[in-house]
């Protein structure tokens, strides 16, 4: 996998030889392993930047999702996030919308945190997803492939 440079050098700062470690995070002392998975997570919605996000992406899931689940409130101190932007929201949430215990933590979070229309009907979608899994999302891409098929420039 190819990691961005920037980054490798922000691990290195946090904590030294860590990106050979992350599937072993158990292994880097505990406060520096929340704010490594915290750099990574925030770096997937801090930018529209594909190369950083993917590398940052490929970082985060290397780290076991049994980890980031138990820790995901502490982890979560030390991102910054604008709860009321649904840009930030939504790629925070997508990064692990693979694990419903992390998801439902980041839907009551916001729950309790925003007044914003748009954040909030990301909320309900997640909710919506989680006790329907992958097939609610295709059904979902398919009814707007199907509504845009009348847009579709041949």
């Amino acid at each position: 996998m190819w990691i961005h440079d920037k980054i490798k050098k922000d691990l290195e700062d946090i904590y030294p030889g860590s990106i050979k470690k992350l599937n072993n995070i158990k292994s880097i002392p505990y406060e520096k392993a929340i704010l490594l998975t915290a750099y990574l997570w925030e770096n997937c919605f801090s930018t529209d930047n594909d190369i950083w996000v993917g590398s940052s992406r490929g970082l985060l899931w290397q780290i076991p999702n049994d980890w980031i689940e138990t820790n995901v409130e502490k982890i979560l101190q030390h991102i910054k996030i604008d709860w009321s932007d649904d840009f930030q929201y939504s790629n925070m949430c997508a990064v692990f919308f693979h694990i419903p215990s992390i998801l439902k933590i980041l839907i009551d979070i916001a729950r309790k945190k925003v007044i914003n229309s748009a954040v909030l009907e990301f909320v309900n979608d997640f909710e919506e997803y989680l006790p329907n899994g992958d097939m609610h999302i295709y059904q979902k891409t398919m009814e707007l492939f199907e509504s845009s098929k009348g847009l579709l420039i041949d």
